[in-house]
């Protein structure tokens, strides 16, 4: 990692084509491919993504709001908080405006994101 090299033969992976379901197998585009890179670059990588979150965390770069993608957080900590707001503004008296930021849709199907 000092160095900041990655070696060749780990940028290398094996593509496993997966046929969708219930599609003609005689098509190309019928078929997923699923890459199987170096196991010793999936370590790095590992180890690489471990170190980028405990940096990401000691420095509070991350905001507190943000829940994709950061460890022991789900979108149910998410709708517990964003309840936990909902009942805060109806207790108050003072009117409450809050503003809400959501990514692109997912496909879950196809692996791809709707814009």
């Amino acid at each position: 990692m000092e160095k900041c090299y990655f070696p060749q033969c780990w940028k290398t992976a094996v593509i496993i084509p997966i046929p969708k379901p219930d599609q003609n197998l005689d098509l190309p585009q019928n078929y997923r491919p699923i890459s199987l890179p170096s196991s010793l670059s999936k370590v790095y990588e590992s180890v690489l993504l471990k170190r980028l979150n405990q940096f990401l965390d000691n420095n509070n770069i991350i905001i507190s709001e943000q829940f994709g993608f950061r460890k022991n957080l789900s979108t149910s900590h998410q709708l517990l908080r964003v309840t936990e707001l909902i009942f805060d503004g109806f207790a108050s008296p003072k009117p409450q405006v809050h503003y809400f930021w959501t990514s692109p849709k997912p496909s879950i199907k196809f692996g791809t994101m709707a814009y």
